[in-house]
């Protein structure tokens, strides 16, 4: 896709993007850090951007998370291929069917 139309790719991220992360992601590996949402974390299984073992701690932490893992797919799962794209947008829905319901 991105191929065909290069202005949907992104860049990096910038220096306050990854201070943000970082700050957001010790927050939530604290054990007093409680997020009362229910949470969605797709997970690409071949993906280099982000560790899955992070993502798993992350999922383990908060009260209501699913954690779904694509094992074929990588950082951007939106802009994968159809099945895993369409895989990951049923989630999506149930998801939100789900808690909106």
């Amino acid at each position: 896709l991105v191929r065909k139309k290069p202005a949907l790719a992104l860049g990096g991220p910038t220096f306050g993007w990854l201070d943000q992360s970082f700050a957001m992601l010790e927050n939530l590996l604290r054990e007093q850090c409680v997020v009362p949402l229910p949470v969605l974390l797709l997970q690409g299984g071949a993906d280099r951007v982000v560790g899955q073992r992070e993502q798993l701690k992350i999922s383990e932490v908060l009260a209501d998370c699913r954690l779904v893992c694509y094992s074929d797919g990588r950082h951007e799962l939106l802009m994968e291929d159809d099945h895993i794209r369409s895989a990951a947008l049923r989630e999506i829905c149930s998801f939100l069917e789900r808690v909106a319901g």
